[in-house]
């Protein structure tokens, strides 16, 4: 999978503070890396990377391209765009004139969407999820359980006007808060992200970080145990991840009881 990048470009004032967020749909974010320039060009300095979200206080000499690459696979993103303005203007509202209209920005899209599934023919897999409109942590709250991410293959996020202090860390919820299931059952946990824009979910067992056990997969913004035993028991914590940052849940619990023969 090659990443995605959000936003595709952003015009900024001098010491405005700048996140781009890259991801891999379905896919944990630990392998991801940003570049200045070039896939392995240093970063700004006081700029740091968080599961995929470059953050930087933006200078004038931080004008440039910015490139995501996995390296895992050394798949990179298309080059996101920043421009940084020199203004002494506080109180400055960065306006970007409702980007969906414009045709630089539709004609990244539809490069970065047609590398996505040239990349697909080319393994001969078609990820559906990862090629549709990336909204279900969007910015309509009663369409976070829908798992779809729509028809249209643009990014459903609205522009017009952005704050500079407009933005905030997701706030997840994670349900249920204790679930008891036996020996070879198959246990289920939610993670609703609670973003007002987009944002990728994470699982960890004990901690944030913590590797999954046994059978414990994510799908979705869902945690799956298929055939839980004694070793999947305990507590999953779900950590939510947008451009603004990070919010993690309070951990949910997992009960495995045993089988009683009759």
């Amino acid at each position: 999978k090659i990443p995605l990048v959000i936003p595709t470009s952003l015009t900024v004032n001098k010491g405005d503070l700048v996140r781009f967020l890259c991801y891999l749909p379905d896919e944990h974010t630990q392998s991801l890396r940003w570049g200045f320039k070039n896939p392995d060009g240093p970063l700004p300095a006081g700029s740091y990377v968080y599961y995929g979200v470059l953050t930087m206080e933006a200078r004038l000499n931080d004008t440039g391209e910015y490139i995501c690459t996995d390296n895992k696979t050394s798949q990179s993103a298309l080059p996101v765009i920043l421009t940084v303005k020199d203004s002494t203007d506080n109180d400055a509202v960065q306006e970007i004139e409702n980007i969906h209209d414009n045709d630089d920005y539709n004609n990244h899209l539809e490069q970065q969407q047609q590398q996505y599934e040239n990349h697909d023919n080319e393994v001969g897999t078609v990820d559906e999820n990862a090629t549709h409109e990336y909204d279900e942590h969007g910015n309509n709250h009663d369409n976070n359980s829908n798992h779809e991410y729509g028809e249209n293959h643009e990014y459903d996020i609205n522009y017009h006007h952005i704050n500079k202090y407009a933005g905030k860390p997701p706030r997840p919820v994670a349900t249920p808060s204790d679930q008891v299931v036996k020996v070879g059952e198959t246990a289920r946990f939610h993670c609703d992200p609670n973003s007002d824009t987009p944002a990728i979910v994470r699982w960890g067992y004990e901690t944030p970080d913590g590797p999954l056990r046994g059978d414990a997969v994510p799908e979705g913004d869902d945690l799956i145990i298929r055939s839980a035993d004694n070793s999947d028991a305990g507590e999953y914590i779900c950590t939510a991840t947008n451009q603004y940052g990070s919010g993690e849940a309070e951990p949910v619990r997992l009960h495995v009881t045993e089988s009683i023969l009759i």
